[in-house]
């Protein structure tokens, strides 16, 4: 049968390149196993074969169709027929060939990118349709080799052309540009363009080919399924002996690969997995035991990252082999806490919290051996430490001190709980225990306990020695405690320092032992004692490479002076490379390594370059530093886009992850891929995976470029959606991140939002129209509402106007009435005033001649003598005259003419040749006064004041008929 491991040739010359991993890192551990059962798949139990597309995801051929995994989510794509999936190949045009029962065929991409299955059945001839399973596919040029029981079918140009070789055909490969074929005859035949002819006369064993191995160019090595391995070289096949025969025979090899550095994977049915090195010894045998799911292998594939996946009876696994950590569980299935380890004197040993196990120390196990290791007795319990004294060792353990001496364990001293020891000389070691410090001498070839030394009570887990001989302990919740021991050896001088003498804080203080000196780790940051000032003083040297927010929890140095730390949770090492003068030092993170350890008792043994032990929660790590990626590299793995679904409106896909032109795959996506989405779904959906299977944890970024202004943050999410998008065109890109923390390549997806029918073209060109005639009708209503305005505005001014011109008129004739009535008023009191003054002067006047009537009478009387006479007459002269210079006159002008207004001055324009008393004559009349009134205003009688009018009318120059008062009441 075809196994994926026909594909391995173009991986040869790399794995001839590559020296034998044995010859470097010890095969004691086990490498990362993951586990995939089928209730985590879902599909069926069976997985007969593997391969691996461009973009790194992974098929297998299951019992329930084409099985697809990219990484985070399993698909399965059924037959037609609903039968066993036997056989995959991937052809040069991308398509996946597929081989079932009764079913041959290929999956391609429709337009959307989602695989669709397409027979090929129909091409073949009637008599050829009742085969059963289709057990290899081998794509070789433009040509398709498909192999059933009895039959081989060549898929060439559209067309197919079956062959009978003869016999039951048991294997088909390709080796040399060439397709081989076994039958049952124990004939090797190959296809010579037209025919399957004899290549080898007979091969020397009985079983079925399992699989092809390309060794080197000239040899080609065959697995058999029952008689072992075999090699063709030059014609001729011969045994290929590798010592283990018994075990090849009866375990059946069902599948076989080569891996890097020439070394062979064989896939059993009873054994899992067994990995042979160059040299034709086990390297490695994996099964049950060793964290597979099942021991029968279906089917092997070596990834293009050197991963290995296995197709089981029962499930798939992936084994990174090539990995740079492997697990150790010194205690089998138990897997206790791993404490401390030591290789000393050909062992090695490991302690845990069950106990000391002790095993040879050797780069290559013999896997087919029992396990190596072996705990040993009185050892059992927890163990804290391993410490070299002289040949022997002694260990800190749980119910107190104990000496190790190869495989013996032999108790030193029964104090309860001891951490660790250091060398003092002079066949001394003080240890630190629960309890405080206890000093050990050596009496011949046994360890015992001196004395518990006086001065410190306090557990002693961490100590070291200084290159001057100071003793350090710290204490984590207490500080750090610099011992002398007293020459008497039973009781110690303690120093005590803490925040005050230095340290950042009084918790979480480690001391350590870094190039002869004291360092210590605080809460933040590294200190240094400085003996001068007897204080502890901020590290210079290291403290550039570490975040002094993170908390140093523990620091070692190797042989070669690199500084292993544990920082975090991050796992590195300060590699100290001496370049002339100075020291060049460069940090190295291992990632995803760091939160594995034991909280607070981190273990880290550097042994050599290649082998560094970690005390895990689970057992123990194991490093090769050297084959681990460097912090530039990028990820192996590829980003994959799983789906782009529309989910508004309907749940429609849009894109399945694999671009075509109709013809063959295309690596990215072109002009013709770029899909068009209504807006009316412009609701979408992105999944998305990386095909990097060694990493245990994975982060994504995402970018919209022409929606999102920049990059998301990092996370370990697999999907992004985005609703109401405008129209526009759009590049989905995102990114992955693995252990490393190195971004990697970049996958773009574009497509198109197409704006709705009313933001198109011609609605556009309709909106134009509209709009126009919108605009035209928008100014013809305008212009209509402006002269309706303008005359609405125009007869709101006319009435304006009309309102004031009758408020203006209403306020007028008031401001008239007001001014007449005032008028009227002041014509009154001027009247009345005029009345009065000329009542006046009628009185004066009255008066006047009533007192010239007295003294006419009083003339009269004779008995007035002549001097009585005289006297009179004066007095009328008097009164006389004061009728012609009487001032009064002037009052009654100025009251006349505040009545009649400038009468006085008409008159005297028109008749300017009156007399004075003519003018009194006239005003008299204005005021229409009668004769009598006038003559005693005058002074004269009622006949003078009728000869004066008389006179009067004369220089006025009036008629007889005209009647005066009349005329001067008009004038």
């Amino acid at each position: 049968m075809l196994r994926g491991s026909i594909h391995i040739l173009a991986f040869l010359s790399l794995a001839t390149a590559l020296p034998p991993l044995c010859a470097q890192v010890s095969n004691i551990g086990l490498p990362p196993i993951r586990n995939f059962p089928k209730t985590t798949y879902r599909a069926g139990t069976q997985n007969w074969d593997i391969i691996q597309d461009q973009r790194g995801v992974v098929y297998f051929a299951n019992n329930e169709g084409l099985l697809e995994f990219d990484g985070a989510y399993w698909t399965t794509y059924p037959l037609p027929n609903k039968t066993i999936v036997r056989s995959l190949a991937l052809g040069p045009e991308g398509r996946i060939y597929a081989g079932g029962q009764g079913e041959m065929g290929y999956f391609f991409p429709n337009p959307s990118g989602l695989l669709q299955y397409h027979s090929l059945v129909s091409l073949l001839p009637d008599s050829s349709r009742a085969f059963e399973d289709v057990w290899d596919i081998i794509p070789h040029g433009e040509e398709v080799f498909f192999r059933t029981k009895n039959q081989v079918f060549q898929l060439r140009n559209g067309r197919i052309e079956v062959y009978l070789p003869g016999g039951e055909l048991s294997f088909m490969g390709r080796w040399k540009d060439r397709i081989w074929l076994q039958n049952n005859f124990r004939e090797l035949l190959n296809f010579d363009g037209t025919s399957f002819v004899k290549a080898v006369e007979s091969l020397p064993f009985e079983s079925e080919i399992s699989s092809f191995l390309p060794f080197r160019d000239d040899t080609l090595l065959l697995a058999t399924l029952k008689d072992g391995l075999f090699f063709l070289k030059e014609g001729a096949v011969q045994k290929w002996d590798t010592g283990f025969e018994p075990f090849l025979q009866n375990n059946r090899i069902y599948c076989a690969t080569v891996l890097a550095g020439n070394q062979i994977a064989l896939g059993t049915t009873q054994q899992g997995l067994a990995i042979l090195s160059p040299d034709r010894s086990m390297h490695r045998l994996l099964s049950r035991e060793s964290k597979l799911q099942n021991n029968n292998v279906l089917s092997i594939f070596c990834d293009r990252d050197q991963n290995l996946w296995l197709g089981l009876d029962n499930g798939v696994d992936f084994m990174e082999i090539t990995s740079p950590v492997s697990t150790i569980f010194p205690d089998g299935n138990l897997e206790a806490t791993g404490y401390t380890a030591l290789i000393s004197n050909d062992l090695i040993y490991f302690g845990t919290s069950n106990g000391l196990y002790c095993a040879p120390w050797s780069l290559n196990y013999d896997p087919l051996l029992p396990k190596p290791f072996q705990m040993l007795e009185r050892a059992s319990g927890q163990v804290w430490s391993l410490n070299p004294a002289g040949k022997d060792l002694l260990m800190g353990h749980h119910d107190g001190t104990f000496q190790i001496r190869g495989r013996e364990v032999l108790p030193v001293s029964g104090i309860h709980g001891s951490w660790l020891f250091i060398p003092l000389g002079d066949g001394l070691m003080l240890g630190g225990t629960y309890t405080g410090l206890t000093l050990y001498r050596k009496e011949g070839n046994r360890w015992v306990a001196s004395e518990e030394l006086d001065g410190l009570k306090e557990s002693s887990r961490i100590m070291i020695r200084d290159r001057e001989g100071r003793i350090w302990v710290s204490h984590p919740y207490r500080g750090v405690y610099k011992v002398q021991i007293r020459e008497d050896r039973k009781s110690a001088d303690v120093r005590f320092y803490r925040s005050g003498s230095g340290l950042p804080s009084d918790l979480f203080n480690y001391v350590f032992r870094i190039n002869g000196k004291a360092v210590v780790a605080g809460e933040k940051g590294l200190f240094q004692y400085n003996p001068q000032s007897d204080r502890f003083e901020p590290d210079t040297l290291f403290a550039s490479f570490f975040d002094p927010e993170l908390r140093i929890r523990y620091l070692r140095e190797d042989a070669r002076g690199n500084i292993w730390f544990v920082a975090g949770n991050e796992l590195g090492v300060l590699e100290i490379r001496d370049e002339g003068i100075e020291k060049k030092i460069e940090k190295r993170i291992f990632p995803s390594l760091g939160d594995k350890l034991v909280g607070g008792f981190e273990f880290i043994y550097p042994y050599d370059a290649h082998h560094v032990f970690l005390g895990a929660e689970k057992g123990f790590l194991l490093l090769d530093p050297g084959a681990y990626g460097r912090p530039t590299d990028k990820p192996p793995g590829k980003v994959v886009m799983r789906e782009v679904r529309i989910i508004s409106q309907r749940d429609s896909l849009i894109h399945r992850g694999l671009f075509s032109d109709g013809a063959k795959i295309l690596p990215s996506q072109g002009e013709d891929n770029l899909p068009r989405i209504p807006y009316k779904w412009n609701s979408l959906r992105f999944v998305f995976s990386a095909t990097d299977f060694s990493s245990e944890t994975l982060e994504f970024r995402s970018f919209l470029k022409g929606f999102d202004l920049d990059w998301t943050e990092w996370q370990a999410i697999t999907a992004r959606e985005f609703t109401n998008l405008p129209s526009g065109k759009y590049s989905f890109l995102v990114q992955y991140r693995g252990s490393q923390g190195i971004p990697g390549d970049t996958l773009q997806y574009s497509f198109e939002v197409i704006a709705p029918w009313y933001a198109g073209t011609v609605a556009g060109i309709i909106y134009g129209l509209v709009g126009l005639g919108l605009i035209g009708g928008l100014v013809r209503y305008q212009q209509k509402r402006f002269e309706t305005e303008k005359a609405e505005l125009t007869s709101q001014h006319l009435k304006k106007e009309e309102y004031h011109k009758v408020i203006v008129q209403q306020s007028q004739m008031e401001i008239d009435r007001l001014q007449h009535e005032k008028l009227e008023s002041d014509l009154h009191f001027k009247n009345r005033e005029l009345a009065s003054a000329t009542m006046h002067l009628v009185q004066k006047g009255k008066m006047l001649l009533k007192i010239q009537e007295e003294l006419n009478k009083l003339l009269k009387k004779k008995q007035a003598g002549p001097g009585l006479h005289r006297e009179i007459q004066r007095i009328m002269g008097l009164v006389a005259s004061d009728n012609h210079l009487d001032e009064d006159w002037k009052q009654f002008a100025y009251h006349f003419d505040q009545v009649y207004i400038d009468f006085q001055h008409r008159l005297q324009e028109q008749f300017p040749h009156l007399s004075p008393n003519d003018y009194k004559l006239c005003s008299y009349l204005r005021m229409n006064l009668t004769s009598k009134e006038i003559a005693s205003l005058m002074n004269i009688s009622v006949r003078g004041v009728e000869a004066s009018r008389y006179r009067l009318r004369k220089k006025l120059g009036l008629p007889t008929e005209a009647n005066l008062v009349e005329f001067i009441l008009k004038f």
